[in-house]
């Protein structure tokens, strides 16, 4: 049996995830901070994640290791900008053998833009079960900084304030995947996901880019979808 996992907040990664779904007709699972194992045995486990300060969100990382597969296929989807050595990272923390990995672009969380990246390349991992075998995930260029308080560092880059037409209903705490947002006020375990603000119905939480991180984003951007 194959089982594709998929973390999203925002819809983007989700989107990914179905297209792989339907590729190999298989069920599509959706992670979240305190997701469970369950009791199938998978023969083919693809776990489809964001890439967050060029690092795994915190619910990827506590659930890779608690997939059940002989062999994953994982793929990282990003914002254009910086992938990080994400793939390498994610292989190294499931039980399992890898057969197969992608980096994917996508349109980012705090852009407004549009782009869709051709989703049939990733096609070609179709084969990767049919002829399972190990593959070798290079190591990409991470900036050195990036794994100094990726969590902090995200939170000093993306402003978040509730504004007066908040009407209390709590819906942003309901959804959030990591638990912390309290009355409209993101917590310290806030990775600036943006699934509050994207389902806020009165649409009362204001965000504010920092400078450094506008400069950033409107740089250079890749549109390389790899595969292993």
């Amino acid at each position: 049996m194959t089982t594709v996992y998929c973390f999203s907040a925002t819809g983007r990664t989700k989107q990914v995830a179905q297209y792989v779904a339907q590729m190999f007709s298989c069920r599509l699972l959706e992670l979240s901070l305190d997701w469970q194992p369950d009791s199938f045995e998978n023969e083919v486990a693809v776990v489809v994640f964001p890439v967050y300060c060029q690092s795994l969100p915190l619910p990827v990382k506590k659930a890779l290791p608690l997939i059940s597969a002989s062999d994953f296929i994982l793929i990282a989807t990003y914002g254009r900008k910086s992938f990080g050595n994400a793939l390498k990272e994610a292989a190294e923390l499931v039980k399992g053998r890898v057969i197969g990995g992608a980096y994917v672009p996508i349109s980012h969380t705090y852009l407004n833009e549009q782009f869709q990246a051709d989703f049939s390349r990733l096609d070609a991992l179709i084969e990767r079960i049919a002829n399972p075998k190990p593959i070798h995930i290079p190591n990409t260029w991470k900036n050195p900084f990036a794994s100094f308080f990726p969590l902090r560092r995200g939170q000093l880059g993306v402003r978040m304030t509730r504004e007066r037409n908040c009407n209390h209903c709590g819906l942003c705490a309901k959804r959030c995947p990591m638990n912390t947002m309290l009355d409209g006020k993101p917590g310290r375990n806030c990775i600036r996901c943006m699934r509050c603000v994207q389902i806020c119905p009165q649409k009362a939480l204001r965000v504010t880019l920092h400078p450094w991180l506008k400069q950033y984003l409107n740089g250079k951007r890749k549109n390389d979808l790899l595969i292993y």
